[in-house]
């Protein structure tokens, strides 16, 4: 494995040391993320080739056994830092990297990480996100015959962020769309509910869905539970055997969306704009 480190545990004679490192081999990381495939949905399409010139990974191990991970990403406007492993391991590689990490971004944190997170990263308010995960025997697909579903290229990306105005929050980028995995529907032409992926692992088969948003004048005609039932099913043909997507917790109506199709709950996770510190410091995140 080819990285740069920072020794952080000396260990006995013949034995590897402990080090954060910057990792440039991440096969390794696929073993890690493996165990918990839905907690790592996001992760595990990262590693795929097509995301390797936005992704920067530092682990932390003994050898090739890796036990935490940071991702930075940055394909986004502001990069999204994700952890995962061992908080003490995290803790290790925010402090041996803090001047490689952005100065602003959103991060993705498990709640046990609060503790290893807060001596690097200071934010206003983290908001718990719920992951929910659907396999392919849970499946429960709704009629679509009643709408209009089209799938979405470039030539709607007009439409498409006309209509996630009403949604600020959401982190659509363009390039997205070069999935061919977005899919919208249309009541008398006009573009009013949109779904489609994040990433894809084909060497996992999961899928990470989002973007589901309906404009305010069409709710509650079911087109949301439509048009992500006619994206479930597309990937389920594709080869995809797992599902995983992010809900705020207190967003109720999604979640019946997709308990409704056969997502279910899977963990929590905390999220939010955060600015590094000027140093590694004690503190609270929260």
């Amino acid at each position: 494995m080819c990285y740069t480190g920072r020794k952080s545990t000396e260990r006995g004679a013949g034995l590897s040391e402990r080090e954060a490192r910057k990792l440039e081999n991440t096969e390794a990381l696929y073993g890690l993320f493996s165990d918990d495939p839905i907690a790592c949905a996001h992760m595990l399409a990262n590693l795929e080739d097509a995301f390797a010139p936005y992704c920067d990974w530092y682990g932390i191990g003994v050898g090739d056994e890796i036990d935490a991970t940071v991702l930075v990403y940055t394909a986004y406007r502001i990069p999204l830092v994700t952890t995962y492993g061992q908080a003490g391991g995290v803790q290790e590689i925010l402090s041996a990297f803090h001047h490689e990490l952005p100065g602003r971004a959103v991060v993705h944190i498990q709640p046990h990480h609060l503790g290893a997170s807060d001596r690097t990263f200071e934010a206003d308010t983290l908001v718990p996100i719920l992951r929910l995960a659907l396999e392919r025997e849970h499946f429960a697909p709704v009629a679509t015959d009643h709408v209009e579903i089209e799938a979405l290229s470039h030539r709607s990306t007009g439409e498409i962020i006309e209509l996630y105005q009403f949604y600020p929050d959401n982190f659509f980028e363009p390039s997205q769309l070069d999935s061919g995995r977005f899919y919208g529907v249309r009541v008398d032409g006009r573009l009013v509910s949109v779904t489609g992926v994040h990433s894809v692992s084909e060497r996992a088969q999961i899928a990470t869905l989002g973007h589901l948003v309906t404009h305010p004048d069409f709710r509650g005609r079911g087109l949301s539970t439509a048009c992500t039932s006619h994206l479930c099913a597309r990937l389920l043909e594709s080869g995809i055997d797992l599902m995983a997507l992010n809900v705020r917790r207190q967003n109720r109506s999604a979640v019946r969306v997709y308990e409704k199709l056969g997502f279910r709950y899977h963990d929590t996770y905390l999220e939010g704009f955060a600015d590094k510190a000027g140093k590694p410091r004690q503190g609270h995140l929260l």
